[in-house]
């Protein structure tokens, strides 16, 4: 099995190589933007794995000295390994909630085909996981506390350490894989992933709120002048006891129990920890097995429905800019993109609202955005923006081959231009619109000058986004499939980066004329004909410079076609 295993390792490195490489070479002839395009989209991965690689080698280094001080004797080992234990424990809760890979169940569908058994394919996935950035950012920090506590001549100390960070590792392996594997089955059907990214966003409102509600909590110790190390082992006491069976617990208790000298309480802990991740294994080989076995069939039956057509006209629009607008705003409704993006903003302000009220000291301003409902609307306008980049700044290549449709039809490039601005300004309306009544239920204060400065000052920044949107789509389209909530639906990264820099900078214009004349000037007035005076500039800013990226849109018809065809 090992030979055999090792050659399957081999070729599947091999093949994920030709595939970064064929990513970037490609099978067509392509121009020089769009070579530049698939090199740029290489930058965030390749700042990430810089970032990824600085913070494993800081964490080495804290590993190394912190195990040095452990088998020293110099610092107790529960105040050393509470970082360690956080830390893991945050890793596992990041790894539920925000899944980072996405298996390919088409081509495992393919490797069936081989004489691979399947077992071999879930164990090269579990290899793979350790190689993900959650692990392997970890992976130095476990092997240099093991080899500080080995340095300072605690070898028994230090054999514990290893065993406990390998059982640790193939826990975490396991954790990763079967989220993947359990997200990507999810995926397969359009109305699971629906229903649970819906739940998701609830998920996620709710959680929001823990950090607030338990940094109170800290906040009254570090108030009485408890220093840190009492803050540790007090707060180590308080622990419920379900948390030790925790493998974060299980492997911070089982070095600090080999480092006071009990040994069999050490080794338990680590069998514990093992016996554990056997489990995750066993549960995580079941559910790659039932992807496998539902990526033939997850699709239900297709049948055969009348296309209804409908009349409806936006007023003061062209048939066709209406009609485009209308078909965007479908489009973005009836994904899972759309939805989440409609959702998530009014949650964000929700849990805003809740943490300024309830904990008002850990945030920023948070007893003024308590306070002015305005200012939390602002928030959800962001927010908005934000979300709705997939769809802004990819707003052709996410047609997929509706794109050819739209080239053929009858309408020109301006036309197109505008009532993808409308579309999307149509769906970007109901988030705000939510964000509103969320943040003037439960923020009610603010006059109602300061609310329509900010509807406008968000009206403003959209139309300024609207020509940049436009010309990143099409000088970066990237084929993306809005039913998926990872990678598979963002935009290229350029586009991304540019997106959330023209937010923050296009956004802070009417929040200085806001702050300042309203707020420190105390003329609401004044403020609200400033920022109505910057839409109008907006507005004619906009359009010329619309018109002027429907000509980046007409030479690159063919270049739009193939690549949302693409993937």
């Amino acid at each position: 099995m090992a030979p055999t295993l090792i050659r399957f390792l081999r070729a599947f490195a091999w093949l994920r190589w030709r595939l970064v490489v064929n990513a970037l070479r490609g099978g067509r002839r392509r121009d020089a933007m769009e070579s530049f395009s698939r090199i740029s989209a290489l930058g965030i991965p390749l700042l990430l794995a810089c970032l990824i690689g600085g913070i494993a080698v800081v964490l080495g280094a804290l590993g190394y000295f912190g195990g040095a001080e452990m088998g020293s004797g110099s610092v107790r080992a529960i105040r050393v390994m509470a970082v360690p234990r956080v830390l893991l424990f945050l890793l596992m809760l990041c790894m539920v909630v925000i899944p980072t890979r996405r298996m390919s169940v088409a081509g495992h569908a393919r490797f069936l085909l081989l004489p691979i058994p399947r077992r071999a394919l879930h164990l090269l996935e579990l290899l793979t996981s350790i190689a993900g950035p959650w692990i392997a950012v970890l992976l130095p920090g476990f092997a240099l506390i093991a080899t500080g506590l080995l340095v300072s001549s605690r070898a028994g100390v230090a054999v514990v350490a290893f065993a406990a960070a390998l059982a640790l590792v193939a826990f975490l392996a396991s954790l990763n894989t079967a989220v993947a594997s359990l997200t990507n089955w999810i995926l397969r059907n359009r109305r699971r992933s629906e229903i649970t990214a819906l739940l998701g966003v609830l998920l996620f409102t709710l959680a929001a709120v823990a950090p607030n509600l338990a940094s109170k909590a800290f906040g009254k110790r570090l108030r009485v002048g408890v220093d840190s190390g009492q803050l540790v082992e007090g707060f180590d006491r308080d622990l419920p006891e379900w948390s030790r069976a925790l493998p974060s617990e299980l492997y911070g208790r089982s070095i600090e129990h080999a480092v006071e000298g009990r040994d069999m309480t050490a080794w338990f802990s680590v069998a514990l920890l093992a016996l554990e991740a056997l489990a995750l294994y066993s549960l995580s080989s079941l559910l790659h097995t039932k992807l496998l076995e539902s990526s033939e069939s997850s699709r239900g039956r297709s049948s055969s429905v009348p296309i209804r057509t409908s009349a409806f006209r936006i007023p003061g629009l062209t048939n066709a800019v209406s009609a485009i607008a209308i078909v965007q705003a479908r489009t973005s409704l009836r994904s899972v993109r759309g939805r989440i993006a409609i959702m998530l903003p009014a949650a964000v302000v929700a849990v805003l609202a809740l943490a300024a009220r309830y904990a008002p000291n850990e945030l920023p301003a948070g007893g003024y955005l308590s306070a002015h409902g305005p200012l939390l609307l602002g928030c959800g306008i962001m927010f908005s923006l934000f979300a709705f980049l997939a769809f802004t700044m990819n707003q052709f290549a996410t047609d997929r081959a509706g794109v050819a449709r739209w080239m053929l039809a009858p309408v020109s490039e301006i036309e197109l231009v505008h009532g993808k601005a409308v579309g999307c300004a149509l769906v970007l309306s109901i988030p705000v619109l939510l964000s509103f009544i969320v943040a003037l239920s439960m923020s009610p204060g603010g006059t109602w000058i300061a609310w329509i400065s900010v509807l406008v000052g968000g009206v403003a920044t959209y139309l300024l986004m609207s020509p940049v949107a436009v010309l990143m789509s099409a000088l970066f389209p990237v084929a993306a499939d809005l039913s998926k909530t990872g990678n598979g639906g963002n935009p290229h990264g350029l586009a991304m980066f540019t997106g959330m820099a023209l937010v923050g900078t296009l956004s802070s214009i009417p929040t200085a004329i806001l702050v300042i004349v309203d707020h420190r000037m105390q003329r609401p007035v004044l403020a609200l004909a400033l920022v109505v005076a910057w839409a109008a500039i907006a507005f004619v800013v906009a359009l010329p410079a619309l018109k002027m990226a429907a000509g980046a849109v007409a030479s690159r018809r063919e270049s739009l076609v193939l690549a949302a065809r693409e993937r």
